[in-house]
């Protein structure tokens, strides 16, 4: 005989005092134990499945949340698109529907035929005058031009050759030009080729030479001094002088006489003899003496040489 008592929820069997409650091993206890373990593994399999959902709820949640962020984001970014649009909308004056039709209506006046007709007629006019001007039998290639052009007034060279030509013309008469400036500005002002204060300084004392040179006349002055240049002192002899000649200077280049010249005569002392001053041809000034000058002889006087360079 089983018991008579069971459990509430599962029906399990119980024993209590009542007299009549016998445990039946394979009646009770494997059918209670059965039930258990029915119920034990209903329960797991259920928990395993719940986890699984649970696991599956977590992943579609995090997956939605996932959504959630990128449409919050793009929806920012759209704000933020929606925000600099309406910057450039404000700023063509569009903020209603009305203001963005006067908008277009600007837009597609400025495009109307009546502007584009005036265009089309200046461009036509335009056309028109330049047909005027010149055909087809009127254009010429470079080549042509060298040999229908430039020939006119017995000429035949090239353009580039008329333009050569009227180059150097140009500054040929700059140089003229520029010339003529110096000629009115200097030319008629002597310049100094030598200013020598001291000559044949080996036998004498306050002898000096100087060379002038007219630019506009090519007239050249030499002036040989014995004595000081203002006068106040004689030249003075200071070393005997022989008969012969002595090197006074060299003339520069291009300022020479085509011969020999000398000057007039004159002494220096009692026993000099005839002296003069001369030019060579390759521009050597000489003094010149016939005689001996004595130390301490003294002598005051200057000596001239012009001629003009050719």
């Amino acid at each position: 005989m089983s018991t008579t008592q069971h459990t509430g929820h599962y029906n399990l069997p119980t024993f209590g005092d009542n007299p009549d409650d016998r445990p039946s091993w394979r009646g009770d206890f494997t059918d209670a134990m059965t039930e258990i373990d029915n119920q034990m593994y209903a329960n797991a399999t259920n928990i395993t499945t719940a986890t699984a959902a649970a696991n599956n709820a977590n992943t579609a949640a995090g997956e939605a949340k996932q959504a959630a962020d990128d449409a919050a984001a793009l929806a920012q970014t759209n704000k933020n698109d929606i925000a600099e649009l309406d910057d450039y909308f404000s700023k063509l004056g569009v903020t209603s529907p009305t203001t963005a039709q006067n908008l277009m209506n600007t837009i597609n006046g400025k495009a109307e035929d009546t502007e584009l007709s005036a265009l089309r007629g200046t461009v036509s006019g335009l056309t028109n005058r330049v047909e005027g001007k010149a055909d087809a039998s009127s254009v010429y290639t470079r080549n042509q031009v060298d040999t229908t052009f430039t020939k006119q007034g017995g000429y035949s060279g090239t353009a580039q050759q008329i333009h050569t030509e009227a180059t150097n013309a140009t500054a040929t008469a700059t140089n003229v030009q520029e010339e003529l400036t110096n000629l009115k500005t200097s030319g008629q002002s002597a310049t100094a080729l030598v200013q020598r204060i001291n000559a044949l300084t080996n036998h004498f004392s306050n002898v000096s030479w100087t060379a002038y040179y007219s630019p506009l006349s090519k007239f050249v002055n030499i002036m040989v001094r014995f004595g000081s240049p203002d006068g106040r002192s004689n030249a003075n002899c200071t070393s005997n002088v022989n008969p012969g000649s002595l090197t006074i200077g060299t003339m520069p280049e291009g300022y020479r006489p085509n011969g020999f010249i000398n000057s007039y005569p004159f002494t220096y002392g009692n026993d000099s003899g005839l002296c003069n001053i001369s030019i060579t041809g390759d521009g050597v000034v000489s003094f010149y003496c016939q005689g001996t000058i004595k130390t301490n002889t003294q002598l005051k006087q200057t000596l001239q040489l012009s001629y003009f360079v050719i």
